[in-house]
């Protein structure tokens, strides 16, 4: 029996209709599962975004995070990207704010990139709270982190400790961060006491282990005046070291940052003399509690500051200790 075209064209259609609508039911059941899984059934949703290279970072903000997301019945989704993930983090940041989710948590990958969300942010009533890095100037309603210039302080001290106050010490600019670097005023501001301590700033193309490693081979070979290294990131503690190591350099004094399992290594022999750290639990559970208050109605400060934990061959022991309890 032949079965004409004229008569098949009506089903196809039909089937191809019934497909659609099938597909699109499965995709609005997976976006609802999908939210339900991540902010639970909480009736606030703020979501984190951190871009970097630490997982023990990580690790604690995302501690931080859950601990105030269980204690204050809040929905937090946690997202986590390496450093120059730069793109990728901003998508979320825009998935955020079309989902129009309560609140944002963000740190800085690119200084004018979050600082264009956060302006986008604000104009759709969602705040932004700010961690690791600040951007005073911008619409953020609160900045959880270290104080840099009181890092920058801090790290002059430990330097002079260090050398008894002759040193000639490089520091590095990336392109990618916060403008002006409070880290680096404070060192440079704390030093300027000691007429013996001195400085040599050097760029860097990008926030990489990789860069920093190459950097440093130069400053080597084209700087031996150098004899101290003052790294405000974890990927310019290890690019340092890593290039210490493979030139038999590591008599150069060393002031890092971050707490990786390799930086706590080198801490304990010796290669690093002591490294700075936020304190990243207390961080990420500030973060959802000023951002509670901040959506109840309540005021919250500017710029909350949780203690720089110093992690010197005296204390590294027991940081470790700490970490494997943890696991």
């Amino acid at each position: 029996m032949r079965i004409r075209m004229s008569m098949l064209i009506p089903v196809i259609l039909v089937l191809i209709s019934t497909t659609v609508v099938l597909l699109s039911l499965s995709s609005l059941k997976y976006d609802k599962e999908d939210r339900t899984a991540s902010f639970g059934s909480s009736s606030r949703r703020i979501v984190c975004v951190y871009s970097g290279s630490s997982d023990n970072y990580k690790k604690n903000l995302e501690e931080g995070l859950k601990k105030a997301a269980k204690d204050f019945d809040i929905g937090v989704m946690f997202h986590h990207f390496k450093p120059l993930e730069v793109e990728e983090h901003c998508e979320e940041l825009d998935k955020a704010i079309a989902a129009k989710v309560d609140g944002i948590i963000t740190n800085v990958p690119d200084t004018e990139a979050v600082r264009e969300y956060i302006e986008i942010a604000h104009k759709k009533n969602i705040p932004v709270i700010l961690i690791e890095s600040d951007l005073p100037d911008s619409r953020r309603i609160s900045f959880i982190g270290t104080n840099n210039y009181a890092y920058g302080v801090h790290a002059g001290k430990l330097m002079y400790s260090a050398t008894k106050g002759l040193a000639r010490t490089a520091l590095f600019i990336n392109p990618g961060a916060a403008k002006p670097d409070l880290k680096q005023q404070g060192y440079m501001n704390t030093i300027s006491n000691y007429p013996d301590m001195g400085i040599e700033l050097f760029d860097v193309a990008e926030a990489s282990v990789i860069e920093y490693i190459n950097t440093v081979q130069s400053v080597f070979v084209d700087q031996p005046q150098i004899d101290s290294f003052l790294c405000t990131d974890t990927e310019s503690t290890l690019g340092v070291v890593r290039a210490m190591i493979e030139f038999n350099k590591t008599y150069n004094v060393v002031i890092g940052s971050g707490d990786s399992t390799e930086i706590m290594k080198h801490i304990q022999n010796g290669i690093i003399y002591a490294s700075l750290v936020e304190d990243t639990y207390s961080i990420g559970y500030l973060s959802v509690e000023c951002m509670l208050k901040h959506l109840m109605g309540e005021s919250i400060s500017e710029s909350v500051n949780p203690n720089i934990l110093e992690i010197r061959k005296e204390n590294v022991d027991s940081f470790l200790n700490d970490r494997k309890d943890m696991n």
